[in-house]
């Protein structure tokens, strides 16, 4: 059962991550396509990603939504929070690198190494998503290596969903 103190985190989690994920890039995504902006007709955007679209509208805020509860009952240290943002730094950079490396063009990076104010806007979220699952990770990790009590059910579920995420997303860059 949710507390009724536990809901404004959840809600606040899973608000910043629709709106930044999902509501920023579909909202610019049928601006463009109104203002009829060639990087919506030279380049795949938001709208044709799954991940985008089910993964940034649904997926991650439910598992934000989930993460945000766990670490409210938990606790959270600042030096935990330093550590998960490197972590989520890291990954977003070598993301980006790979990706530009790979050639691999959309609306918000429609040359390599060029980057639209989208794909900026793209990355700061990256970040921060990972980032926070970073730190939801690397606490259950020390919960279990410490044997303190973890909600398993919970952790199946965050996994679940970002297996689900990475699914789409793996697809999605297949299409490509």
């Amino acid at each position: 059962m949710i507390e009724h103190e536990e809901i404004k985190p959840m809600l606040l989690a899973s608000g910043l991550a629709a709106v930044t994920g999902f509501a920023v890039p579909v909202g610019a995504n049928l601006y463009y396509i109104w203002r009829k902006n060639p990087l919506v007709k030279q380049y795949r955007a938001t709208l044709s990603y799954q991940s985008a679209l089910w993964g940034d509208g649904l997926v991650l805020p439910l598992v934000n939504a989930l993460i945000a509860r766990s670490l409210r009952r938990s606790g959270v240290k600042s030096d935990e929070v330093a550590r998960a943002a490197v972590i989520g730094g890291g990954l977003t950079i070598a993301a980006h690198i790979a990706q530009a490396k790979g050639k691999q063009v959309n609306w918000q990076m429609p040359q390599p190494w060029h980057w639209t104010a989208l794909g900026y806007e793209h990355a700061l979220h990256m970040a921060s998503e990972v980032s926070f699952l970073s730190l939801y990770f690397t606490k259950a990790i020390s919960h279990l290596r410490h044997r303190q009590p973890l909600d398993k059910r919970e952790l199946g579920l965050v996994v679940a969903g970002v297996a689900i995420f990475m699914t789409m997303l793996f697809l999605d860059y297949q299409e490509s």
